[in-house]
């Protein structure tokens, strides 16, 4: 089965507005460190910085929520490695782990429709203009610029990542992680279909035509039960886009270009490899076996 990517999903740790202080982490590095590394750093980095100015005290200490997505084994790795460790050196905070496994971003709007926002959040980089005109996240600038003490040295950061927490000239936010999306392949459907395996070369034509070779009827039934690709949202159009010399947005973000010529003909290719090629299961079998499942099947 094939899963193909974009070049970036960036993913932060933002405070919301109604909290006093901001918590930092130490995202994306410019030195090499384990992802184990950098999860615990960001997180002790967020927890330490909450504890010293952001959280009320109250008679049982000073406490922090956060809200997290994640599969069970990420999360399993985000108590076990990172909360035990930061709950270790910081005592006194108490801490509440808000695990929203699906439907994320609705738990988060309900939430914050309701006056009860966490703490700290998950946000994905594309929200942070919506989030930010509405009012819902705190302003981080003054914690980390023009500052002879800042929380956070923001030269430890990609630019180019960090740009996507700006809005209006403020930042917003700080990356948690942001991650390459990679092509990667079963090769032993390949060899049973007799498709050669990616080599670096690949167009549209090339991926759709090995896609569609490998969706297969198995079990002789009338109706696939292999697909070759799968999309539920996820790789996102931009990824297409952005292949396709394209942009979804101007250079300003101010304009949406999703009639450009570029745009349109990446967004044809995306449903093609449903409708056309049918080398991807349609969106309602993917909601109705989960896309999990049907990749791991």
């Amino acid at each position: 089965m094939l899963a193909g990517g974009q070049a970036s999903h960036p993913t932060c740790f933002i405070a919301s507005a109604r909290f006093g202080g901001m918590g930092y982490n130490s995202g994306i590095m410019r030195w090499r460190l384990s992802v184990a590394g950098i999860v615990w750093v960001a997180a002790l980095g967020v927890l330490a910085a909450l504890g010293a100015v952001g959280c009320q005290d109250r008679a049982e200490g000073p406490g922090v929520t956060i809200a997290v997505w994640g599969g069970a084994e990420e999360m399993e790795q985000f108590r076990t490695r990172v909360l035990a460790s930061v709950r270790q050196r910081l005592a006194g905070v108490r801490i509440k782990v808000i695990y929203v496994p699906r439907d994320y971003y609705i738990k988060l709007a309900t939430l914050m429709a309701a006056g009860d926002a966490p703490d700290l959040f998950y946000l994905a980089d594309e929200y942070i203009p919506q989030y930010a005109e509405l009012g819902a996240l705190l302003d981080v600038t003054r914690l980390v610029d023009g500052d002879d003490d800042p929380a956070v040295d923001l030269e430890d950061y990609y630019p180019e990542i960090l740009a996507n927490y700006r809005w209006k000239g403020r930042l917003y936010g700080l990356p948690w992680i942001a991650q390459p999306v990679v092509l990667y392949c079963n090769e032993a459907l390949f060899r049973q279909a007799g498709v050669d395996l990616p080599d670096g070369q690949w167009r549209w034509r090339q991926f759709a035509e090995a896609a569609k070779a490998l969706t297969r009827d198995v079990d002789g039934d009338g109706r696939a039960d292999q697909w070759g690709f799968i999309l539920n949202g996820w790789p996102p159009l931009e990824m297409f886009v952005w292949q396709n010399g394209a942009a979804t947005l101007d250079a300003e973000m101010q304009q949406v270009r999703l009639t450009d010529p570029g745009c349109v003909a990446a967004a044809q290719f995306y449903a093609d490899l449903i409708h056309k090629y049918k080398a991807a299961p349609p969106l309602e079998v993917v909601t109705e076996q989960g896309f999990s499942d049907l990749f791991r099947a």
